[in-house]
C-alpha cells in the first residue's frame, strides 16, 4: 500500500467513525427521540440545496 492510500484509509476510517463516537457521547446527556429527530430534522436542510441545484443544472 503506498503512503497516499494509507493516509487516505486512515482519513476515511476517521471520518466514518468520529460520527458514533459523538452519539455515543450526546446520547449519554441527550434523550434518544431528540437525537433522532434532531438528525432527521437536519437531514433534509443539508440534502435540499445539492438535490435542488442539480435539478435546475439538468433544466
Amino acid at each position: 500500500m503506498t503512503r497516499r492510500g494509507l493516509f487516505l484509509f486512515v482519513l476515511l476510517s476517521l471520518l466514518w467513525g468520529i460520527p458514533y463516537l459523538l452519539i455515543k457521547l450526546a446520547v449519554a446527556e441527550v434523550s434518544v427521540p431528540f437525537l433522532v429527530f434532531a438528525r432527521t430534522a437536519v437531514a433534509p436542510w443539508r440534502c435540499c440545496p445539492s438535490s435542488l441545484s442539480s435539478a435546475v443544472s439538468d433544466g
